[in-house]
């Protein structure tokens, strides 16, 4: 059976990679913060935020999915047959991807969730710096 499902992936990814790219990106992104609220913040299932998961999916699919397949396929024109190209490919990403995506990701979820201009540029000062380390760890 998990076969059959992972060869419909690849053949959805294969005929429609960006639709495919961005609804795997959503639904991994949602998944993770299910898993958070209900693993690591210990919400009963009753206090669950599926507004806030709803959110983590509209990002993941509008935003992250398509940019990040963008980003991988010029990473892999980039590096692809040179040497060292997995560690080169992890720097490149890690320096100019990542710094951007944290930006966008507390802006974008901001915007989201409605905030004022005032509370997501507070949230970026305050949050952004302790994100990217995080990320770099």
């Amino acid at each position: 059976m998990a076969s059959v499902l992972w060869r419909k992936y690849l053949h959805y990814l294969q005929k429609f990679p960006l639709r495919t790219m961005a609804g795997t990106t959503g639904t991994l992104m949602a998944a993770g913060d299910c898993m958070s609220q209900l693993i690591i913040e210990k919400k009963p299932l009753a206090a669950y935020d599926g507004i806030r998961t709803g959110r983590f999916f509209v990002i993941g699919f509008c935003v992250f999915g398509p940019v990040l397949r963008g980003w991988y396929l010029t990473l892999d024109r980039l590096y692809t047959g040179k040497k060292l190209a997995a560690l080169k490919m992890m720097a490149t990403d890690q320096l100019i991807m990542a710094p951007f995506f944290v930006g966008t990701f507390l802006t974008g979820m901001g915007m989201l969730r409605m905030e004022g201009f005032d509370v997501t540029v507070a949230k970026l000062k305050r949050d952004y710096g302790t994100i990217l380390l995080n990320n770099y760890k």
